[in-house]
């Protein structure tokens, strides 16, 4: 059970067969399962984009897929459609499928309708045979709200050896009385698309100790647990985009409340059941934040503040306890995650406790991640307890991401057995400050050996250049500030403002009398950030 989404949901797809009062008072019960068609927000031209298909209790309302109309509608207004012949039987708890691959080849905003026809299978509910059709969601009262991708002309820009990632991901592992996340499989699938190299997997712990058929009964074998990680095993042991294990930790912050902590690579499983609501006491937490540090002493785990300064919701701060970071709690850990849904006032709060932080001496790095809990293109969610599904396009899989510097070759080497290298490079990275926080823009400094650096510590006190570029579909200008801070905080040193393309600017005595410098670029449609860049010690 989870209140924490109440008022402000995070998009998810909705679970609609939670009935405390029975089905009469709930104006979302269905007899039917959850059905959620959806794919990736952006694709390449030229790449296949992978039509998603996420479903939840098929095992007490199984039905079979039979056929699927698709209605395109390409940027210029053009209409085309396609007829495709399933087969596909809905009978698991939760689950998933690629229904289809995609083919656009038009540069732009596409808007997809799925018309999906099937029929009931022999169960407990409802006659067998009897035949439906819904438009992208089988969700009573949800209007028919189109999937959107953006299609580029040219892959996002990046540099040589450079790995672009979600920390911050949910699966069908997070399950409860509000929510389902997508099966690891539609999200691995939709890596290509969307040109990922890793992501995390981040389930809440509430849910990781759960059963596999009753996401309200705990079971002390850790099944849903131990099913991931032999998931991401068998995943990393194949070519392709790879996966960090991890869980999102509810623990007890200093001085009361509950925080939520992003454990990357953790060496076992860490219970954290406060504000899961699987209690009357939902306050009360397995681990306060300085014993779970000390636990992951020596360990090779990365811990980082999730979703740093985000404000909860009534309910959240009432009946949970749920609270937003201090700059006290953050010095306790090597990260922070200060971006996820965007660069409103929850990134903008992050972002200044996180200089409060540099301006201290503290050497504090900062992530990007979605925190995305079902939302590829489409994120659909109850706004309101057993009475209304609404829709929203935050925090989708992959929009916001951090990216890093790998030795060359590293993706090219899956793990055959034990823990999987690349993901203790990318912990490197990440730990190290060394990342760039953005959803599309290339944006990094370099020395004047030509060595690419997007934070962390340099070598030499010579000159450094700003470089960057600028992906046409983000925007046709932009804005960059370069800032410089010392112990008393930080200030503007230069900004200018320009067409979208390529950008360098050469510092020519960046190091006088500061601690620090870091680069933030602005578009209409894109934003990258550096992390703090640091003289030699």
């Amino acid at each position: 059970m989870s209140l924490a989404h109440w008022p402000r949901p995070v998009p998810a797809y909705a679970e609609l067969h939670y009935a405390p009062l029975g089905r009469r008072l709930s104006r979302v019960w269905q007899p039917w399962p959850e059905l959620y068609l959806d794919l990736p927000w952006r694709v390449t031209r030229g790449r296949p984009l992978p039509l998603l298909l996420a479903w939840a209790d098929g095992q007490r309302f199984p039905v079979r897929l039979r056929e699927l109309d698709l209605l395109l509608c390409s940027p210029t207004g053009q209409v085309s459609r396609q007829h495709i012949e399933l087969d596909l039987r809905v009978e698991s708890v939760v689950g998933g499928a690629v229904l289809a691959q995609l083919e656009l080849e038009h540069p732009g905003l596409w808007e997809i309708w799925g018309d999906v026809g099937l029929e009931r299978l022999p169960g407990r509910t409802g006659a067998a045979g009897q035949r439906l059709r819904f438009r992208n969601h089988l969700a009573p009262g949800l209007p028919e709200e189109p999937l959107r991708v953006r299609v580029d002309e040219q892959p996002l820009p990046r540099l040589p050896g450079m790995v672009q990632g979600d920390p911050h991901v949910h699966s069908s592992a997070t399950r409860d009385m509000v929510e389902f996340g997508p099966p690891p499989e539609l999200l691995r699938a939709a890596t290509l698309a969307l040109e990922l190299d890793w992501f995390a997997l981040t389930d809440h712990s509430y849910d990781l100790d759960d059963a596999p058929d009753d996401w309200a009964r705990q079971d002390p074998a850790l099944p849903v647990w131990h099913a991931q990680r032999e998931w991401i095993r068998q995943a990393n042991a194949v070519p392709g985009p790879f996966v960090v294990s991890g869980e999102e930790c509810s623990v007890g912050g200093l001085g009361g409340g509950v925080l939520h902590l992003l454990l990357l690579e953790p060496p076992r499983f860490f219970h954290g059941s406060a504000d899961g609501g699987e209690s009357w006491r939902p306050w009360r937490s397995e681990w306060r934040l300085p014993e779970l540090l000390e636990a992951l002493a020596g360990q090779p785990c990365l811990p980082v503040s999730a979703h740093t300064a985000e404000q909860p919701g009534r309910a959240e701060r009432w009946l949970l306890r749920r609270r937003a970071w201090t700059p006290r709690e953050m010095a306790l850990v090597p990260a922070q995650q200060i971006l996820s849904g965007g660069t409103g006032a929850d990134f903008r709060r992050g972002r200044a406790q996180w200089l409060k932080l540099l301006s201290t001496g503290q050497s504090s790095a900062v992530l990007a991640g979605s925190d995305s809990h079902g939302s590829f293109s489409l994120g659909r969610q109850l706004t309101a307890p057993l009475l209304r599904v609404g829709w929203d396009r935050e925090r989708q899989f992959g929009g916001y991401r951090s990216s890093v510097l790998l030795p060359a070759g590293t993706l090219n080497q899956p793990a055959s057995a034990g823990a999987d290298p690349r993901a203790a490079l990318l912990l490197e990275e990440l730990r190290a400050g060394r990342t760039l926080l953005g959803n599309g823009p290339l944006l990094w400094f370099e020395d004047e050996q030509g060595l690419p650096r997007l934070g962390g510590r340099v070598e030499s006190t010579g000159a450094l250049h700003l470089r960057a570029v600028l992906p046409a579909a983000s925007g046709p200008r932009a804005q960059v500030r370069i800032w410089a801070g010392d112990g008393r905080g930080e200030q503007l040193l230069t900004e200018w403002e320009g067409a979208a393309g390529e950008w360098d600017l050469r510092l020519a005595d960046p190091w006088a009398g500061r601690c620090w410098l870091r680069a933030e670029l602005i578009m209409e449609g894109g934003f990258a950030m550096t992390n703090a860049l640091r003289p030699p010690e």
